[in-house]
């Protein structure tokens, strides 16, 4: 019944129904449509960025939990308002 629903409104099988009014009907059915199939992609597509953060903070921490003396925080403030580690290269993340 809804697909001869929609080929009725996109012939205009329907004859007190405008023109104008159907090919509304139609652009909101077709974008209900795809609103569905984009938010199912859309979660699908969150789950995967929340799940590479979580290995790029797991990463990071074993980066930092490693005996380097590089990524040393006993000598992290040697200036005030500058951050540097002990060989005087910026720390960057």
């Amino acid at each position: 019944m809804g697909l001869s629903f929609i080929l009725a409104i996109f012939t205009s099988a329907y004859k007190n129904i405008p023109k104008t009014v159907a090919i509304q009907i139609l652009l909101c059915i077709i974008y209900i449509v795809f609103i569905n199939i984009f938010d199912k992609h859309l979660e699908f597509l969150i789950m995967k960025i929340e799940q590479k953060q979580q290995s790029n903070i797991f990463n990071l921490n074993a980066v930092l939990s490693q005996n380097d003396t590089r990524f040393s925080f006993h000598n992290f403030f040697k200036k005030k308002d500058h951050y540097f580690v002990e060989n005087n290269s910026p720390f960057v993340i």
